[in-house]
């Protein structure tokens, strides 16, 4: 496997640098994808989950090429409602997305694809109803044929577009095994998984438990439709653009142009800087045709960053990043479902129930797991001083003084700068420390030097040289503040604003078993659990959740993929009395 990587990276190099797209689509598979979501219908107010599942053609298993996989909702106007980008790891994602008032009733698609997978034009297709109850206008989901409800929804009717659905098969791999069919309100379901294979079941697994609706809606795909092929057409696109595979992380894209004759600019370092109380800070070298690129791997806070030049003639350049090329999204052809006259009740009941459930939101709160901690681009080489560890000073030049060690501020001809005492004999101290404040690149120091101490957390000192291309700078400097929003107000960064990826989740699961604490509150919910990231890896595991106070049919569906690659899909019954 590391082996293949260094291939594939081989070939990158040729490809930002020589513009050959067709080696890297000969050395490198294709990706496709099946996303498993919660429902195929909802209600304003309600939310859709989602489980992303990434995978390599070559192989059949889950992919570890693409890091980053993108989510759109369009609408029957081809127009796009909402996009997410979501960070995949060992090929595998999940989100959700709260369906809000502003969104008209209509049928909708779910499309969900990495940047390499674009070249090949495959999308992965999931068709969702949405009603909104709030909406005066509801004439794209009540046909109406000489003031009539149009009732008949055979697929000879000719208003309706009869899309592919999914095919029924029993599973041999995984079982699922309830401790009982039929429920109370608010009891407690116990749910037996079983590996039939042993460790040939063993894989990735996502589970939604929901109620069943008697209402006309696009049927659930399941992962043997990767298997079969559906879902993933190859819908044409207007564009002659190559997307190059986010193999690292987010690949940020642009060139660097001089200013008065519009020439690319080669050789040159760019800095990326996203400050925050976990900042980061990055650069790169244009390549010959001025063009660089920032892989960020890592998580962060902060979706506005500051762009710029390192050394050189910063102010005789400016810096473009690509646009983004948009999905062509014409030949996409939807699903139509209507309801009827009988189905008024059951909409306006469900859509009370939400609404409550919403009000109680703040009791039933899903966790965003915090950020992992970035490390800094010096590694571990830096000796830290944690300035609430010490007695405070005024100023950050008495600081200097007082607390940090072989490190001072030097003030030559009005010009301050700070300087590092390195490890190495004979070093030249003529030249500047390289100075970086919440992840931002401080070229004149002096922006610096009247900084309140009291705002500093932590100062940063590495002793040895740092060389990037041209550029050496005797040490680093790397001061963070509290609050991680330190300004610097200059004319040589561009301040961006990034798509950044949304926020790994952990998702409200309600339980009674601690007594008295949900009593009081009404439990109206229609998704009784949704878990996104089941991984089995032993013959027996177990799982449980609580019914509702809504009676009714519920089914338990469980999709993913084992380790081999095989499909998997598994659908189970309970009652709810």
């Amino acid at each position: 496997m590391k082996k293949k990587v260094a291939i594939i990276y081989f070939v990158l190099v040729h490809v930002f640098c020589f513009g050959q797209s067709d080696i890297l689509e000969r050395n490198m598979p294709q990706e496709k994808i099946f996303t498993h979501v919660n429902s195929t219908f909802l209600l304003a107010g309600e939310t859709l989950y989602y489980k992303i599942y990434c995978l390599n053609s070559e192989t059949r298993k889950l992919s570890d090429l693409s890091k980053v996989v993108y989510v759109e909702l369009i609408n029957e106007e081809k127009r796009l409602v909402v996009k997410h980008k979501l960070r995949l790891k060992n090929g595998q994602s999940h989100g959700d997305f709260f369906i809000p008032a502003s969104l008209a009733s209509g049928n909708y698609k779910l499309i969900t694809y990495t940047q390499w997978m674009r070249n090949k034009n495959f999308f992965h297709e999931n068709d969702l109803f949405i009603v909104n109850p709030f909406n005066e206008n509801q004439s794209k989901i009540i046909d109406t044929l000489g003031g009539e409800v149009l009732v008949n929804k055979e697929k000879n009717d000719p208003k309706l577009v009869v899309g592919k659905f999914n095919k029924k098969k029993k599973s041999e791999t995984i079982s699922l095994s309830p401790n009982a069919d039929s429920y109370k309100p608010r009891e407690k379901v116990s749910l037996q998984i079983s590996a039939l294979l042993n460790e040939k079941s063993y894989g990735h697994y996502s589970i939604s438990v929901k109620r069943n609706i008697p209402i006309g809606a696009p049927e659930d795909k399941t992962s043997y439709e990767y298997e079969d092929g559906y879902n993933h057409g190859d819908i044409s696109s207007n564009h002659s653009d190559f997307f190059i595979p986010e193999l690292r992380g987010e690949l940020l894209e642009g060139s660097v142009l001089d200013k008065e004759t519009k020439k690319s600019v080669p050789n040159t370092i760019v800095a990326l800087s996203i400050s925050g109380t976990n900042p980061l800070f990055k650069t790169t070298i244009t390549n010959a045709n001025g063009r660089f690129f920032f892989n960020i791997h890592e998580s962060y806070e902060n979706n506005l960053a500051l762009i710029y030049m390192v050394g050189g003639r910063s102010v005789n350049y400016e810096i473009n990043l690509k646009k983004e090329v948009p999905i062509n999204y014409s030949k996409f052809e939807f699903n139509r479902f209507y309801i009827d006259e009988k189905d008024k009740d059951f909409i306006l009941k469900r859509s009370i129930n939400s609404q409550i459930e919403n009000s109680y939101k703040s009791v039933k709160k899903d966790v965003v797991k915090k950020l992992e901690k970035i490390n800094p681009f010096y590694g571990d080489l830096a000796t830290e001083y944690y300035l609430d560890d010490f007695k405070r000073f005024r100023t950050l030049k008495e600081t200097f003084v007082e607390v940090i060690e072989n490190a001072w501020i030097s003030s030559t001809k009005g010009r301050s700068s700070f300087k590092i005492k390195g490890n190495l004999k004979g070093i030249d101290y003529q030249l500047q420390a390289l100075l970086i404040v919440d992840g931002v690149l401080i070229k004149n120091h002096g922006d610096v030097i009247d900084y309140e101490a009291k705002k500093i957390e932590k100062i940063s000192v590495v002793r040895d040289q740092y060389v990037y291309g041209p550029l050496i700078f005797n040490g680093i400097i790397s001061i963070e503040t509290k609050e991680g929003n330190f300004k610097n107000a200059n004319d040589y960064s561009k301040e961006i604003k990034l798509f950044k990826p949304c926020p790994v989740k952990t998702y409200f699961s309600t339980d009674y078993s601690n007594g008295q604490d949900y009593d009081r509150i009404p439990d109206y919910r229609n998704q009784l659990f949704w878990l996104p990231d089941l991984k089995v890896d032993k013959k027996e595991a177990s799982l449980s959740f609580y019914t509702s106070d809504i009676p009714g049919n519920y089914e338990i569906s469980l999709e993913g993929f084992t380790n081999e690659g095989d499909p998997v899909s598994v659908k189970k019954s309970i009652t709810v009395e």
